[in-house]
C-alpha cells in the first residue's frame, strides 16, 4: 500500500468535519438553557442499575404517557380511552380543529424533547383497581409529559373565553386538588390559598407538598424554655458529660465530624421520647417537617401501604437527576431508614401513633425504607435540612447522664409501685445514713 493510498483525500476531510460540525451544532442544541428555567422540563430516564433494584417502582402498569414507554403492546388497551379524551376536548371548543390543536403541540415540541432523553375510566367495565393504577401511573418520573404542554392545549381550549386567565389558574388549582387527594394521608404544609403554580409536571408538583415547611422551625422565645436550656447547660458544665456537644456543632480540623444516624430503639434507651407531630391547619406541617426539642422528637403521621415505595422511588429518582429540585426527600428517607431499620423500631413509632401501616408485618416496613436506600447518592456532611436535627440527637445521645435516668426510668420506674418502693427505699436509707452520722457524732462530741 502506497502513501497515497494510506492517506486522507481533502474532500473527505471535509466531509468529515462538516459532519462533526453538524453532530456537535446538534448536540449543543439538546443543552439549551432558557432564561426563564421554569420552561425547561427535565424528564430523565432511570438508569439501568437503578432501576434493577425495583423495576416495577418506576414502569406503568396500565397508562403510557410521554415517548418512553410508547408502543409498548402492554398498554394498547388504553389506546381506545386516549382517543375518547382526545374527542372529549375537541368538543369542549367547537370554534378549534383538530389541527389547531395539533399546530400548538407542533410549536412546543423542540422544547418538549429538550428535557426528554384528565383522565376518567368507566369503574363498572373494569373495576376500581384500574383507576387505582392510572393514578399509580400518573407519579411516575418516566411517565411525565411537561406541564406546558397541557397548558398550551388547555389555553387553546378556553381561548373562547374572555377572562382567559382566570380560568387558566382554576385549571392549575383543580390539578393542585386532585394531588392533594393522592397524598391525603400525608400531612401538607401548603393550603387552598399558597398553592403552586410553577410546576414542570406532576411529580413535581407532588415534589411541592413533600417539601419541608418554612414554618418548621418554631419560635423559641417561650420563657420556660429558656430557663430549662439554662438549667441544662449548667447541668452539662458540673457533670462534664457534654464534652462531645460542642464538636457536633463545630467542625473537626478535617471538616467533619463522625456522627451518624441510630435505630429508634437506640434513642430510646437514651431518654429521647417520640410523639406524633399534632397537626393544626392554623400552622400546617408537611410530612419531611420533624422537630427535635426537650429530649422529645415529633415526627409527622407516616402511612405506609403498598403505593408508598414506588412514590418515594419515583421522588428520590427525582431529586437525584434534578439537583434544583434539592435533596429534602432523600434525607427524610434515609433518616427514616435508619430509625426504622428493624422491626421492634416499626413497633414502637407504631404504639406512638407516628407510624400506621397497611402491610403484613412491621418487618416489612422496616424492608421497604431500607430497599429504598440502597443505589442513593448522598453526602451526610453535605448541607440538608435534618443536619442540625442529626446533630442535636447524636449530643443527646452521646450524654451518659441521659442514658443512666433512662435506664431508670425504663427498669425501675416505669411501674409506679416500683417507684414508690424505690422513693421509699432512698427515703429508708437517707435516714440510716443520717442516723449513722448523729450516732458517730456523739461518740466524738459527747456534748
Amino acid at each position: 500500500m502506497t502513501e497515497m493510498e494510506d492517506s486522507i483525500s481533502d474532500v473527505e476531510i471535509e466531509e468529515l468535519g462538516n459532519s462533526m460540525k453538524d453532530e456537535l451544532i446538534n448536540y449543543l442544541s439538546l443543552n439549551i438553557v432558557h432564561a426563564n428555567e421554569s420552561e425547561f422540563c427535565l424528564i430523565p430516564k432511570i438508569h439501568d442499575y437503578i432501576r434493577v433494584i425495583d423495576r416495577d417502582s418506576y414502569e406503568p402498569i396500565v397508562l403510557s404517557i410521554g415517548p418512553y414507554h410508547n408502543g409498548s403492546p402492554e398498554f394498547s388497551c388504553m389506546d381506545r380511552e386516549k382517543w375518547n379524551c382526545l374527542d372529549y376536548i375537541l368538543r369542549l371548543n367547537c370554534k378549534k380543529g383538530l389541527k389547531d390543536y395539533v399546530t400548538i403541540i407542533n410549536g412546543l415540541e423542540k422544547q418538549a424533547r429538550r428535557g426528554q432523553c384528565q383522565y376518567q375510566e368507566n369503574t363498572q367495565r373494569i373495576g376500581e383497581w384500574y383507576n387505582i393504577f392510572v393514578l399509580r401511573d400518573l407519579f411516575l418520573l418516566e411517565n411525565q409529559i411537561p406541564f406546558f404542554v397541557i397548558q398550551g392545549i388547555y389555553e387553546e381550549v378556553v381561548s373562547k373565553f374572555p377572562n382567559k386567565m382566570e380560568t387558566t389558574d382554576a385549571c392549575l388549582s383543580s390539578i393542585a386538588q386532585c394531588l392533594e387527594q393522592h397524598v391525603q394521608y400525608h400531612p401538607k404544609a401548603i393550603q387552598e390559598s399558597n398553592r403552586p403554580k410553577d410546576f414542570d409536571h406532576l411529580l413535581h408538583l407532588c415534589h411541592m407538598y413533600f417539601r419541608p415547611s418554612s414554618n418548621q422551625d418554631e419560635c423559641h422565645s417561650d420563657t420556660a424554655h429558656y430557663i430549662h436550656h439554662f438549667l441544662q447547660l449548667g447541668q452539662d458544665y458540673l457533670n462534664l458529660v457534654y464534652k462531645q456537644e460542642a464538636a457536633n456543632f463545630s467542625l473537626s480540623q478535617n471538616g467533619h465530624f463522625p456522627y451518624q444516624w441510630r435505630w429508634a430503639t437506640q434513642y430510646h434507651e437514651a431518654g429521647i421520647k417520640f410523639r406524633r407531630r399534632a397537626y393544626f391547619k392554623c400552622r400546617p406541617h408537611s410530612l419531611l417537617d420533624i422537630k427535635f426539642r426537650d429530649a422529645v422528637l415529633e415526627i409527622p403521621f407516616l402511612f405506609v401501604d403498598e403505593s408508598t415505595s414506588s412514590l418515594f422511588r419515583n421522588l428520590i429518582a427525582l431529586e437525584q437527576t434534578s439537583p434544583n429540585v434539592g435533596n429534602d426527600v432523600i434525607a427524610y428517607v434515609l433518616f427514616m431508614a435508619k430509625l426504622l431499620s428493624m422491626s421492634d423500631d416499626v413497633a414502637l413509632l407504631s404504639r406512638n401513633g407516628i407510624v400506621a401501616h397497611h402491610l403484613r408485618t412491621d418487618r416489612e416496613v422496616s424492608q421497604l425504607f431500607t430497599k429504598l436506600t440502597k443505589g442513593v447518592v448522598f453526602d451526610m456532611y453535605g448541607n440538608y435540612y435534618l443536619k442540625h436535627l442529626c446533630l442535636a440527637l447524636e449530643a443527646h445521645y452521646q450524654n451518659r447522664l441521659h442514658k443512666w435516668i433512662a435506664w431508670l426510668r425504663h427498669n425501675h420506674f416505669s411501674n409506679p409501685w416500683l417507684a414508690v418502693a424505690g422513693l421509699a427505699g432512698a427515703i429508708v436509707l437517707f435516714c440510716t445514713v443520717a442516723q449513722t452520722f448523729l450516732t458517730v457524732l456523739s461518740y466524738v462530741d459527747p456534748r
